[in-house]
């Protein structure tokens, strides 16, 4: 369930819209992901951190001391964890099961615990049923949300567009131009626009720095200020 798009919330549309910390983020993977995403992304476990900041900031928020340790263990390590926390968050049994088998066991908890909030019948679905149904409620609920029509269109296609859609809101409201470039360029300059700007409103130098080594410096020099200030990477919510 929370392999790459959980875990990175640099490299994809999770970078948009993260959390302060993993845990949260498990809510919001529900929007974007199905359920053969999920199951797609088994393999990944391990390799989804490419931001050594990013890697620094989910250490200290489990208490993982990253001391001789390289990025992949140090990712693997924060992975577990996350997952351990959430199943005893959800009061899952943790004893005898895979960390595979615990990370299919919170999808489904959250699952139903969204379906729950958004009146959806839970009773005598299977799993993959009930998180389909909820995938493509919440996609629906996003388009509605943005503007976007859902009359006429296959999921797939309306997925699409509900993501481009959210994308450019948010491009927009830090005054990023998108037109005639790729998602991933405009992700990459939404991340760098919002870690810049937490830079600045914590009176940090930028010149010359990019984005990997200011986020460092948040993390690092400014750790306690910026997570009571809200801002990014620790403000709650991105999505709106």
């Amino acid at each position: 369930m929370m392999k790459s798009f959980l875990l990175t919330v640099a490299i994809t549309v999770g970078m948009i819209w993260s959390a302060p910390s993993i845990l949260a983020s498990i809510h919001d993977d529900i929007v974007w992901k199905s359920v053969s995403d999920h199951n797609g992304e088994q393999e990944t476990n391990g390799s989804f951190f490419e931001s050594k900041a990013l890697l620094k900031l989910h250490a200290k928020e489990l208490g993982i001391d990253m001391k001789g340790k390289d990025n992949q263990t140090l990712a693997h390590e924060i992975y577990e964890k996350m997952i351990f926390q959430a199943a005893k968050e959800l009061d899952i049994e943790q004893e005898g099961k895979s960390i595979d088998e615990l990370t299919e066991e919170i999808h489904h908890a959250r699952v139903v615990e969204k379906a729950k909030e958004l009146d959806i019948e839970t009773k005598e679905k299977p799993p993959e049923v009930l998180a389909k149904e909820v995938h493509e409620f919440l996609i629906k609920q996003k388009a509605i949300e943005l503007g976007v029509s859902v009359e006429g269109k296959d999921f797939k296609a309306l997925k699409t567009e509900v993501m481009n859609a959210a994308l450019t809101k948010k491009a927009a409201e830090l005054g990023i131009m998108t037109e005639g470039k790729e998602a991933a360029d405009i992700k990459n300059e939404i991340y760098e626009a919002k870690v810049i700007r937490s830079a600045e409103q914590l009176d940090m130098d930028v010149e010359g720095k990019d984005a990997e080594q200011l986020l460092d410096e948040i993390i690092t020099d400014h750790f306690e200020q910026a997570k009571e200030l809200q801002l990014f990477p620790f403000k709650k919510s991105e999505t709106e």
